[in-house]
């Protein structure tokens, strides 16, 4: 058997992200998708592993498909860190901030917290994006 570890949570359909800002040739891999006008997909079935430090609220799961889907594309160098590390970082960001907002927090708080979490990756997530590889292909027994 064949399968990869490090993964907690799946898409059971496509969800996208509005990147802002268009790219100069599509991207297309197994899983993501990106749109020359910068709208990534990522499919149903896609895999990733929700947040690293902190628990996997509904308020950061979204966030974290997004922000796992686009670190995906710069450890396989079809983005450069920079500027897109930035980038995916703010679209977490937004996304935990609209998804506690959706939940019925106060705006301010869930400024706080989406601020918070845009720090923690900014400040610590560069290793993530630097891997040199996925999660290895594993066998069993």
């Amino acid at each position: 058997m064949k399968y990869q570890s490090g993964y907690d949570h799946r898409l059971f359909e496509p969800e996208y992200f509005e990147l802002g800002f268009p790219l100069d040739a599509p991207i297309l891999t197994p899983d993501i998708a990106v749109s020359i006008f910068g709208r990534m997909r990522l499919r149903a079935g896609y895999s990733w592993n929700g947040a690293n430090v902190i628990p996997d609220w509904r308020w950061i799961l979204r966030g974290s498909a997004g922000h796992d889907g686009g670190y995906q594309l710069l450890r396989l160098r079809l983005l450069p860190a920079d500027p897109w590390r930035e980038r995916f970082d703010r679209v977490l960001q937004a996304c935990c901030y609209e998804d506690a907002v959706t939940l019925g927090w106060p705006a301010w708080i869930a400024r706080g917290y989406a601020d918070t979490v845009y720090q923690g990756v900014h400040l610590f997530g560069a290793s993530a994006a630097e891997a040199a590889s996925e999660n290895p292909v594993l066998t069993a027994p």
